[in-house]
């Protein structure tokens, strides 16, 4: 049998310009294949996972392997898997247009983050000490203090020089 590379480009098409997966036809004319080409053939593939990623189900040597379709989309186009993390840079785990998504390690991937749900200042690395706002952020696994501010948004706009400064992307602790 094959690999599981040739299998994924055997059974699914994708669109690089809309990010959307579909089933191809199977040739041949016995039972199993006319079921699929009835039933399965020219669907849309992807269900969310719990961490809302698009996900397909594909049977392989007997197995069932369960991927992440932004993963699956590098390997559509650039003909190897990932060597890191797969940023989508909108933050929209279901968008996987080839345009949105860019092969990072993990260091990087996090310097693209969507803003905790929990974020009481409405800005990522900000928060309230007294009466003034505390700007710090993580590079390279140590703290790096910006300042302490009088508003929000000078704080705000403290740090996101000072991130840029270090490679964080623009889209870093916007909201989804």
């Amino acid at each position: 049998m094959g690999s599981l590379e040739q299998k994924i480009h055997e059974c699914c098409s994708y669109d690089l310009s809309t990010g959307v997966f579909v089933w191809n036809g199977k040739t041949g004319t016995d039972a199993s294949s006319c079921a699929w080409n009835a039933t399965v053939s020219g669907k849309v593939i992807g269900r969310p996972d719990k961490d809302g990623y698009l996900i397909m189900r594909i049977r392989h040597e007997g197995k069932k392997r369960y991927l992440r379709l932004h993963r699956v989309a590098w390997l559509m186009v650039y003909g190897c898997w990932p060597e890191g993390d797969i940023d989508h840079i909108n933050h929209d785990r279901a968008d996987n247009r080839i345009e949105n998504l860019r092969s990072v390690t993990r260091s990087i991937n996090h310097r693209n983050m969507t803003r905790s749900t929990r974020n009481s200042s409405g800005v990522v690395g900000v928060s309230r000490l007294g009466e003034k706002w505390r700007a710090r952020f993580f590079h390279n696994g140590s703290e790096r203090r910006v300042g302490y501010f009088s508003s929000v948004e000078d704080a705000e706009a403290a740090l996101r020089e000072a991130r840029a400064k270090v490679g964080y992307h623009q889209n870093h602790g916007a909201e989804k």
